[in-house]
């Protein structure tokens, strides 16, 4: 989840959009620890419209959640909902072509609580038993939110069926009090690894009176769980039994968020969004070794490598090749699109 989510712009159908090959970038020569070279391809994911009550509008897709399942591949994101005053985000399923344009897409998790899960934010896809399932966080109206807008949010678990995203554990991690995700559980990630299921997300703790947090830069940590079921119930590592990072590379800044897991030779890797000035300016990433997360002190995407002015929220989809790795993209138009990069092994 990003905290400073754009609204969409009007639009007349004309928008312009940079050469997404205009940026590309062979960031290093050195194929570091996977013998993994990233290329950045920056914006590749032409602009979707939606009818709203102010006319054609663009519509962004943040926080993509990308799997490949059965030759295809099958995408979560937030988009806003226009049905309801002041656009609160959604969840929506959909599918992408091989030029990563997307083919079909619809809602399938709506707020319907004011109070409580007025809007849907930072999913997870996962297809596990024959079954489609979705983790998304949800938090209240603003005027209920709390220490700001999008606060509190909780993490849930649903499964689709038949086009609509059944509640199946609400919440299926429990934010902790005065712990580092007090305020909030966003960004999950979950991955099989070594015969059980994990997550990473990102906990969000805000110190104020009433509010006692460990003071962390952002308030913003990355977060670890493990399960024997996606269903639960979840156990929250540790300082002593989550994996030990390693000191931030130049590329992650002040502090990193919206995590996504990836199983590379047998090795547990994770993709980041490094943050700079509360600013998401690069994705990079790190594998945890003997219960070390050690960082890749290359980044995946930067600023210069996308030719955006913000990245965000990586999704990362391992095969032999290599990793295609998606992100969200910030245009100067202030509208979210799709960006990607690929990494190539090169061992």
């Amino acid at each position: 989840m990003w905290s400073w989510w754009v609204g969409c712009a009007e639009s007349d159908g004309t928008t312009s959009l940079p050469d997404p090959l205009a940026h590309t970038a062979l960031h290093s020569a050195d194929p570091g620890p996977f013998g993994l070279v990233f290329v950045d391809r920056g914006l590749v994911h032409e602009a979707i419209q939606d009818i709203s009550p102010y006319g054609a509008v663009v519509v962004p897709l943040s926080d993509v959640s990308v799997r490949e399942q059965g030759g295809e591949l099958l995408f979560t994101c937030s988009v806003p909902d226009f049905s309801r005053s002041g656009a609160p985000t959604r969840i929506e399923y959909g599918a992408l072509d091989a030029a990563d344009q997307v083919t079909t897409r619809a809602s399938v998790l709506q707020g319907d609580d004011p109070a409580a899960r007025y809007a849907f934010e930072g999913s997870e896809l996962v297809f596990d038993g024959g079954r489609t399932w979705i983790f998304a966080s949800s938090y209240p109206d603003a005027a209920f939110g709390d220490p700001a807008p999008g606060f509190p949010a909780n993490l849930g678990l649903y499964e689709l069926v038949r086009g609509v995203a059944e509640p199946v554990a609400e919440p299926v991690l429990a934010r902790t009090p005065n712990g580092p995700d007090q305020d909030a559980v966003y960004s999950p990630s979950v991955v099989r690894f070594d015969g059980r299921w994990w997550m990473a997300y990102a906990g969000h703790c805000y110190p104020r009176p009433g509010a006692q947090c460990p003071l962390v830069p952002g308030g913003v940590s990355l977060r670890w769980a493990v399960a024997d079921d996606l269903q639960g119930p979840w156990e929250v590592l540790d300082e002593v039994s989550a994996p030990a990072a390693e000191p931030l590379p130049a590329w992650a800044g002040e502090f990193v968020a919206e995590p996504s897991l990836a199983v590379i030779d047998d090795t547990l890797v994770v993709f980041v969004t490094g943050f700079v000035d509360a600013s998401p300016v690069s994705v990079g990433w790190g594998r945890v070794v003997g219960g070390v997360l050690a960082w890749d002190p290359v980044p995946a995407v930067t600023l210069a490598s996308s030719g955006a002015t913000l990245v965000v929220a990586p999704s990362a989809v391992v095969d032999p090749e290599g990793v295609r790795l998606w992100y969200t993209w910030l245009g100067e138009d202030g509208i979210q699109r799709l960006g990607r990069a690929d990494g190539t092994f090169r061992r």
